[in-house]
């Protein structure tokens, strides 16, 4: 599931945002869960971890994962697309 984020703690879009504006970032977030969620390293077998939307500036969120390898990433971004 992805997260929302800002300076790291997860926070409630509903204390953060209005409804418009939360519910356009929940529809990015559904859609990119679903494009990533089957996305594994081939190298090690896992997924992503720490999926979440950084909202420090809730103008210009950032979608930010860990990844165990550079190769998983690779496919994580492709995936995005």
């Amino acid at each position: 599931m992805i997260k929302f984020t800002v300076g790291g703690r997860t926070v409630d879009l509903k204390k953060l945002m209005d409804v418009g504006n939360r519910s356009i970032l929940e529809r990015a977030a559904s859609d990119l869960e679903r494009k990533i969620k089957d996305v594994k390293c081939p190298v090690h077998g896992r997924g992503l971890e720490n999926a979440r939307f950084e909202l420090s500036n809730p103008r210009s969120p950032e979608f930010v994962y860990d990844a165990c390898c550079e190769k998983l990433g690779v496919l994580a971004n492709a995936a995005m697309q």
